[in-house]
């Protein structure tokens, strides 16, 4: 829901708050969603067999708690064009905050013929390595294939076994609530 970069792009870059694309033709913030609760989901696309990808990036700091419990990733996603395989992974940074090479935590090949209705995926990541103190990339992938479009939203990264639902910030009281759980730290 919080998108302060561009809003298209015709190779890669950042998109959305935090994630950016890889190996893409096209990317556009799109208003078809799965729930009229999201704002958009983001459209990536490539028009040749290229591994497109999406990548969010945790920083060490906001990872580290993590070190040594159970996680679960899930998203919403939906196939706007193409055949070719849709993949989860999490991974972490060799070093703190470096992501010039990672090393996977899990992966998980979720859909082999992705569905064109919006489907939520989710896999097991397991028990968190203390490698991830240095920082946490989430990255979605379309097979190589064919030319393919997706559109994702709704990712999480949770503590536990089980893939809960996406919570939005008005059913927690709104912004005013969100505020006053932030500043808690402050």
């Amino acid at each position: 829901d919080i998108w302060q970069r561009g809003t298209s792009g015709s190779s890669g870059g950042f998109t959305a708050d935090r994630w950016q694309v890889f190996y893409v033709t096209t990317w556009s913030r799109s208003t078809n969603v799965p729930d009229s609760r999201f704002s958009y989901s983001l459209e990536f696309g490539n028009s040749s067999a290229t591994f497109p990808h999406v990548v969010s990036r945790i920083e060490a700091i906001n990872a580290r708690h993590l070190v040594g419990k159970k996680a679960r990733l899930s998203f919403w996603a939906q196939n706007v064009s193409g055949s070719s395989e849709l993949t989860g992974q999490l991974a972490y940074a060799e070093s703190a905050d470096n992501f010039a090479s990672t090393t996977a935590i899990a992966t998980a090949a979720v859909a082999a013929s992705p569905s064109s209705s919006w489907t939520r995926y989710s896999f097991d990541c397991g028990t968190i390595p203390s490698g991830a103190a240095n920082g946490l990339q989430v990255l979605l992938l379309r097979g190589n294939g064919s030319a393919a479009t997706t559109r994702v939203t709704g990712v999480q990264l949770e503590i536990g076994d089980t893939a809960t639902n996406y919570e939005f910030v008005g059913e927690r009281g709104g912004i005013a609530a969100e505020l006053a759980r932030c500043q808690r730290y402050y």
